[in-house]
């Protein structure tokens, strides 16, 4: 498979796993196809930071690479600071 190719399906995974997840039944360990999920934002972090803050991400080792798939950067506009 092509690196883009995989590498965006790892992105899309990190909406599938964890907290608030699209797909439900995913945990945070094992692989997805040659990737192996190492730790994920609720393993490394405090639970309510990173709920708080809407937050998650995901690591994979794959090829003797680190890969870090992250979601939830996206702030709410009643939240935004005034420029």
């Amino acid at each position: 498979m092509n690196r883009e190719v995989f590498l965006s399906l790892l992105a899309l995974d990190s909406y599938s796993r964890g907290y608030g997840q699209n797909v439900g039944g995913l945990s945070n360990v094992g692989k997805i196809g040659t990737a192996e999920i190492v730790t994920d934002a609720l393993a490394e972090l405090d639970k309510d930071d990173v709920l708080a803050a809407g937050f998650y991400a995901i690591a994979y080792e794959w090829q003797g690479e680190t890969i870090i798939s992250y979601r939830g950067t996206d702030v709410p506009a009643q939240h935004r600071l005034a420029a």
